[in-house]
């Protein structure tokens, strides 16, 4: 699938009109409605502004990768690592608590600045 079909497909997963989408992003109901038919390509800043508010990678966006949170879960190991703490089973976790990867990130970030990780680092 090219950019125009996913993003066509996950506004309409949200129940969103192109008008309503234009306005959540500040752009012309024609400038989405060109990106959904692919006859233009948002920049880079509104490709990962698409990407937040959709809870999905750019790669996903742009078509590179079929799972919509590849390029995020391959990130988790990494924060973890980060801030010392060995790779656990977090696909599982993900699973049974609900969390998307992008919230296990900001969670691991969050817990991290307040210094609650220490406990579960490798000495």
């Amino acid at each position: 699938m090219e950019f125009g079909d996913i993003l066509r497909s996950l506004r309409k997963e949200k129940g969103l009109t192109q008008a309503e989408l234009a306005k959540a992003f500040s752009l012309g109901e024609s400038t989405v409605s060109f990106y959904e038919s692919n006859k233009r390509t948002p920049d880079y800043e509104i490709l990962k502004k698409f990407a937040d508010y959709f809870d999905v990678s750019v790669d996903y966006l742009l078509g590179r990768v079929e799972d919509r949170n590849a390029a995020i879960l391959e990130n988790i190991p990494k924060k973890l690592r980060e801030v010392g703490i060995e790779y656990i089973e977090v696909d599982k976790t993900l699973k049974e608590k609900g969390l998307t990867p992008r919230e296990v990130i900001e969670l691991i970030e969050d817990l991290d600045k307040i210094g609650l990780l220490e406990k579960y680092q490798k000495k």
